[in-house]
């Protein structure tokens, strides 16, 4: 039995030229990418994203996840995500199982902000995963990138607790 819980993370970039942004996504169970939006305000980035096989190097620090549902009329015990983010340090070789490279226009006074998302859910078993943001354009590039995603946790006890509720 699972109890799901969508949460989400937003990251601002701003990478310098030629140089590297890198997130890092750590599952300690089974999860449902639901949705991914990168939009480019100014310069080239390529997204990839990378599963195991590479080398982690530096230090990564902690990220916010921020729960979708924040009404005070969840179910309580509210759950904690297990999904963490990380961002910082970096992540070279790795099977790579998506990429996406976008350009933001550079002409002066028509710049506009360019994007792309996708809203197929895919299952991904626990693991730890490697984002990584590659400015390929002479300048800087800045945007911004969103994830959401479901986490399905195992809990005893919470199917038994609803056939109560439902046999009175």
């Amino acid at each position: 039995v699972s109890q799901s819980r969508y949460k989400q993370v937003e990251n601002v970039f701003n990478i310098k030229t030629v140089c590297l942004c890198t997130l890092q996504i750590c599952g300690p169970l089974k999860f449902i990418l639901h949705g991914q939006r990168l939009l480019v305000d100014d310069g080239k980035v390529r997204f990839s994203a990378k599963a195991g096989g590479g080398t982690e190097g530096g230090s990564f620090t902690a990220m916010p996840v921020i729960g979708k549902n924040r009404m005070p009329e969840r179910r309580f015990p509210y759950y904690e995500a297990q999904c963490t983010l990380s961002q910082g340090g970096t992540y070279t070789g790795g099977t790579e199982v998506e990429v996406v490279r976008m350009a933001a226009s550079g002409a002066s006074g028509q710049a506009a902000t360019v994007g792309g998302g996708v809203d197929d859910e895919r299952g991904l078993p626990a693991g730890t995963y490697y984002l990584t943001f590659t400015n390929y354009g002479p300048g800087t590039a800045t945007g911004v990138y969103d994830l959401w995603w479901e986490e399905r946790a195992e809990h005893a006890g919470w199917y038994e607790d609803e056939l109560a509720k439902r046999n009175g």
